[in-house]
């Protein structure tokens, strides 16, 4: 018994002379002597990235006024949307899922810079990183920048229209020689909203903070017909002239008026294009042919109430 103590004692002296030992060596690394394990591949500099957008803000050659409200945010130095200092999360993969379907939208994945945003996203799970064009804070800086860019676009155009229809149709000059400056005919005059700054400081807020899928689910359009439509569109049985008419159409659809068909049971649609007028009432449609105006002399565009008809 005697020798088993002996034994045992023995044992567990080693036991603690070696933790003693190893305590010591650990006590012995410092952080200085940590330093140099590290690689200025994968140092995150927030001065870095907001340096590198401005760069990219620089380049920037889109004159949309969402992407202009980007420009103007960072420039104002106002704080990362997507990059905190855990890095990134699911807000990236859940915006990449809609913007990936522009296609079927009839748009480019490149006016949304798709495969940009996935190549640097694979990047940062990969720790791919380099010490030139794709160092860390490059990347990252690319990532910001492009997702912000991508989701003001998508979600302002599918709530409000790519195109602004009062600066585009708008655009006709009077021919008026008693003065030397432009006027331009008044011809469309359908009340809509626009993407505002509050529009876009609040999705700021919702792409940094809030609910993000759920907010852009609610910026697609809200027509009947645009579903319709896009069916139509990505059924690759029109011709060219039918796809674009069809495109257009779609945009239509976006836009945010304040009066649509689809909120009244009695209404007046006039398709100036096919010279037809269409008085619907619930499920009952009169229509009949009308004359419109000529290429100088074109028929107003407007939507209005009609109080009563003599």
């Amino acid at each position: 018994m005697s020798k088993q103590l002996v034994v045992l004692f023995i044992v567990l002296t080693t036991l603690f002379s070696c933790t003693d030992v190893e305590k010591r060596s650990y006590q012995d690394i410092t952080l200085e002597a940590l330093s140099g394990l590290k690689s200025s591949k994968y140092e995150l500099s927030s001065e870095a990235i907001r340096e590198q957008v401005k760069q990219l803000i620089k380049s920037e050659t889109s004159s949309s006024a969402a992407v202009k409200y980007v420009c103007d945010y960072y420039n104002a130095g106002k704080p990362l949307v997507w990059i905190d200092r855990h890095g990134m999360d699911s807000r990236a993969d859940t915006l990449l899922s809609f913007v990936s379907g522009v296609e079927e939208m009839g748009f480019k994945k490149e006016i949304f810079r798709v495969a940009q945003i996935e190549e640097d996203l694979e990047k940062v799970r990969n720790l791919d990183f380099d010490e030139s064009s794709n160092s860390v804070n490059k990347v990252l800086a690319r990532l910001e920048y492009n997702l912000s860019r991508a989701f003001m676009r998508y979600s302002s155009g599918q709530n409000f229209g790519f195109v602004n229809p009062s600066l585009v149709l708008n655009r006709d000059p009077e021919n008026n020689s008693d003065t030397a400056r432009m006027i331009y005919k008044h011809q469309f005059d359908v009340k809509m909203q626009h993407a505002t700054d509050s529009f876009y400081k609040s999705a700021v807020g919702v792409a940094a903070n809030g609910d993000l899928g759920k907010f852009l689910r609610k910026m697609q359009p809200k027509r009947k017909l645009y579903a319709k439509l896009q069916e139509r569109l990505n059924s690759g049985k029109l011709s060219d002239s039918e796809w674009y008419t069809t495109l257009c159409n779609m945009e239509r659809c976006r836009w945010n008026e304040a009066l649509i068909e689809d909120n009244c049971q009695k209404y007046i649609f006039v398709n100036i294009p096919a010279f037809m007028l269409h008085a619907v009432d619930g499920n009952n449609v009169l229509s009949m042919k009308i004359c419109c105006g000529a290429v100088k002399t074109k028929t107003p565009l407007l939507t209005s109430e009609i109080v009563r008809m003599e």
